[in-house]
């Protein structure tokens, strides 16, 4: 019996660790296909020192009702494969490097679904080996603190790495590992990309990003705890029921 409760405790810490995973993957799909993302005049300014709009479109290259429809443009390209980035003021470099960050975000769709779908089936798996047993909740919570545990020192030293690093040397380090290509490397004098989106909005957007995927991490968990409590609630019925129908004489 106790081997089937510690069972239920591995499936439900890998079932933790797949829906954070699935929740970061998620969240980067949301942000790169929020036309926000590439509108933030306001953290070009202050990044630049620029006061004035004017002086923000000379900089830029576009005016503020140029660049919200650009934004609405890039966004749109983002979730879809079929289109390309010509035609919105880019340069072929630029085109090129967004059709390789695009490359990235449909992979973490795709990873943010395995990953989710995964921890909903271990979820099932994990009330199915309970057999519907009020132990196996304690032993589902421990495997749920088991892998918040794990996540947190995971956590905690990667950003203890980012701090001794610096985020400049982990952004573009993260670069060398995602792209096979130096086409991310690029000139605030020729692409307009950079201009658009300095470090600072990248440095925002990393806090905005950790926000997005705890608040998605914490409502994909409670789904799940929710679906496998009803679920081990109709097997704990039909256990019941089932002992309940046993001839007298056979009983256990």
């Amino acid at each position: 019996m106790q081997s089937r409760f510690r069972l239920v405790g591995l499936l439900a810490a890998l079932a933790t660790v797949l829906t954070f995973v699935g929740a970061v993957a998620g969240a980067v799909v949301l942000i790169a296909q929020d036309e926000g993302i590439y509108n933030r005049r306001d953290i070009v300014r202050e990044a630049t020192g620029l006061e004035t709009q004017e002086a923000l479109t000379a900089y830029i290259g576009m005016s503020a009702q140029e660049q919200e429809a650009f934004a609405r443009e890039i966004a749109s390209r983002m979730g879809d494969e079929s289109l390309d980035f010509d035609g919105i003021g880019l340069n072929e470099r630029e085109q090129q490097h967004m059709l390789d960050v695009r490359a990235i975000v449909l992979r973490m769709q795709s990873v943010a679904q395995l990953c989710l779908s995964a921890a909903a089936v271990l979820a099932v798996a994990a009330s199915w080996a309970g057999a519907g047993r009020r132990q196996s909740r304690r032993a589902a919570l421990g495997g749920v603190l088991w892998g918040v545990s794990a996540l947190g020192v995971a956590a905690a030293a990667l950003a203890a790495a980012v701090c001794v690093a610096g985020f400049e040397r982990s952004f573009y380090f993260m670069h060398e590992l995602l792209f096979d290509n130096d086409l991310w490397l690029l000139n605030p004098h020729t692409d307009m990309l950079i201009r658009i989106m300095p470090q600072l909005l990248f440095e925002r957007t990393a806090i905005r990003l950790l926000g997005t995927a705890a608040a998605l991490f914490a409502l994909v968990l409670a789904l799940l705890a929710a679906t496998a409590s009803v679920f081990g609630g109709v097997i704990r019925r039909m256990s019941d029921a089932n002992r309940g129908d046993e001839p007298e004489g056979e009983s256990r």
